[in-house]
């Protein structure tokens, strides 16, 4: 399981990124994983939620085309998920479910919790996680100082962060935003490893 852990990438993120930071967002996070691709990492694992968690993987599923070892594996918090949604909504969710390697629900029905449950579970099956983060507040923040804490490496492609209050985010926000260079962030946090293929029915 160690091993498969290192393996993997997690991705989270806010549900609404703004219309004119899209198009950057959308290049920095193809260029993010396209590199941990070159570099073995070939399990990356979405939570299915709209917004930030869509475009990855979707563009995971995009590369995936051209990189035959990568496998997307959507952990998702509940069945009734996108029950509520748009109906364009459901169509890509569903469109992304069943081009996924791997569907795993850490809940039967929706609960209180079942969010942070289905985020723990990302991180705790991860040993990087890719993140659009820019406020100290909600599921996002929760679950990238919940990484930090676990000793998960963080990738923020979020520009600007806000003022974060507690120790642990102003030391991970400083370490992880103030380095202009992804392959510098990538070099510094140790992220080469020798990878093998595994077949997906062993992940998560």
């Amino acid at each position: 399981m160690t091993e498969l852990i290192e393996k993997t990438v997690c991705f989270t993120g806010h549900r609404e990124i703004p219309f004119l930071r899209l198009f950057t967002v959308k290049q920095k996070l193809k260029k993010t994983v396209e590199v941990l691709i070159n570099q073995g990492y070939c399990y990356f694992g979405a939570g299915g939620a709209l917004g930030f968690d869509t475009l990855a993987a979707r563009i995971v599923l995009d590369l995936r085309k051209t990189h035959s070892q990568v496998k997307l594996i959507l952990v998702l918090p509940c069945k009734s998920q996108a029950d509520r949604w748009s109906y364009s909504d459901k169509e890509v969710y569903e469109s992304i479910k069943e081009q996924a390697d791997k569907v795993v629900y850490t809940s039967e029905e929706y609960t209180k919790g079942c969010m942070f449950k289905r985020n723990r579970y990302l991180v705790d099956k991860s040993s990087v996680c890719v993140c659009y983060l820019d406020k100290d507040t909600g599921g996002t923040a929760y679950t990238v100082n919940y990484a930090y804490k676990k000793g998960v490496k963080i990738i923020n492609l979020a520009k600007k962060v806000g003022a974060y209050h507690s120790s642990h985010s102003q030391v991970l926000f400083r370490r992880v935003n103030h380095s202009t260079n992804l392959y510098d962030i990538i070099r510094k946090d140790k992220l080469f490893v020798n990878m093998t293929r595994e077949k997906s029915r062993n992940l998560f």
